[in-house]
């Protein structure tokens, strides 16, 4: 959809952002890093992570659910199955946290979304608690989660600035006394009418000569921001125009969604990105395709081209799958292709964590499932290991982890196997 926003739009907040570096900070200490670093991920483990409410997801894969203050992507080639998982996440959040909140920044209409979250809200109810143990109904109890989630519909990569720029202002600005976040349903540019918003809260003036620091405390960021169809964002990114300008756009607001995860005064929340999958083959080899398949002990032939225009490798180490296209030839004479992320690293350097969803056929029963596996871990789980004077702090890196999923029948993300 044509926008008539500006680029403007996705400068950083201040100009401080663009000044030049005079002063540099002396060299510290790698040992003094690193207490730094264990002290911010104690803290973080103090609030507790966020699960999934699978725990085959949650324990086994992830190693105790994702991490509070990072940015975590999820892949999948069906688009679907990451926004039920995404879903799935901010249900339980709610459920078992009572006074979390959740932000969820979204290209579809709330006509759209609204009965899925509904759906999966639902389910972690009767999953925790039963559908007896209800007070009042589920319709009522759903409709009071409801109330502690914000949704913002976006059309493009500019409207997704204009969301961060408010999270950035809502970890910044004062708290308005007697104010209450509801579900919100707006249009970022314009494009949603005849929707119903929440009324906009002005901030009170502020009585003349009362010091700023009497104020009341800063608002935290949500708990958790869920993202979705971020291929289709990055698309009408790079859609018309150069490279170099997109790349350095998409950079700079990636830089701004960390910056939201890290201070303190931001409540360090999760930021989950759900993106989509393409072919890992290019045009020029898809006729190559079935040979590549079925003669994995050489490489394709090689055509000749111009040596700067040589394909480079199909995928790219840090996206690829540990099942890899030889696992999955032997699954079926090439039936299963694994894809890869849709704009690859573009997208997988914006992340702490990346996770890959693939749906893989079942033999037995000619069905399939789902297999959810780790590409990159650039955090680790650090764990206490060890007796006596050897005891220490051990990292665990997650990649290569993978578990077997499935939707069940009352629509939440389970073990294929229980």
């Amino acid at each position: 959809m044509e926008e008539t926003q500006s680029a403007s739009d996705l400068e950083p907040p201040s100009s401080s952002h663009l000044r030049p570096i005079t002063n540099l900070d002396p060299p510290l200490p790698a040992s003094v890093l690193l207490d730094r670093e264990l002290s911010h991920k104690s803290s973080l483990r103090r609030k507790g992570n966020i699960l999934t409410g699978c725990p085959e997801l949650d324990e086994y894969v992830l190693l105790g659910g994702f991490e509070r203050g990072s940015v975590v992507g999820i892949s999948s080639e069906d688009e679907e199955f990451a926004l039920r998982i995404g879903l799935q996440t901010v249900a339980n959040l709610l459920v078992s946290k009572p006074e979390a909140r959740a932000r969820i920044v979204t290209t579809l209409p709330p006509v759209g979304l609204l009965p899925k979250l509904r759906e999966v809200v639902a389910g972690e109810v009767v999953e925790r608690r039963g559908v007896e143990e209800v007070p009042g109904g589920l319709r009522a109890v759903v409709y009071g989660y409801f109330r502690r989630v914000e949704i913002s519909r976006v059309f493009d990569f500019e409207g997704l600035g204009d969301v961060i720029g408010e999270l950035e202002g809502e970890g910044t600005e004062d708290v308005v006394d007697g104010g209450e976040r509801g579900v919100v349903a707006e249009d970022k540019d314009g494009g949603g009418g005849g929707e119903q918003t929440a009324p906009k809260q002005t901030k009170p003036t502020p009585q003349k000569g009362r010091p700023r620091q009497n104020n009341p405390p800063r608002t935290p960021l949500p708990d958790l921001i869920l993202i979705t169809h971020t291929s289709t964002l990055l698309n009408t990114l790079f859609t018309g125009r150069d490279k170099p300008t997109a790349h350095e756009k998409a950079s700079l607001l990636f830089s701004r969604l960390h910056h939201l995860t890290r201070p303190p005064n931001h409540g360090n929340p999760l930021i989950i990105l759900l993106n989509s999958t393409t072919s890992p083959f290019t045009p020029e080899t898809a006729a190559q395709t079935s040979d590549y398949l079925a003669n994995m002990a050489r490489p394709p032939m090689p055509r000749e081209t111009d040596p700067s225009e040589r394909p480079r490798s199909i995928i790219e180490p840090t996206l690829r799958s540990v099942f890899g296209v030889g696992s999955a030839a032997s699954m079926g004479r090439g039936q299963v292709q694994i894809g890869k992320p849709s704009f690859g690293n573009v997208f997988a350097k914006m992340l702490d964590v990346h996770m890959l969803c693939t749906r893989i056929p079942r033999v037995v029963d000619g069905g399939s499932s789902w297999v959810v596996e780790v590409l990159l871990d650039g955090l680790g789980v650090y764990e206490m290991e060890g007796d006596g004077e050897e005891r220490g702090v051990v990292r665990r890196c997650r990649e290569q982890r993978w578990g077997p999923l499935e939707v069940d029948g009352a629509g939440r993300v389970v073990a294929a196997f229980r």
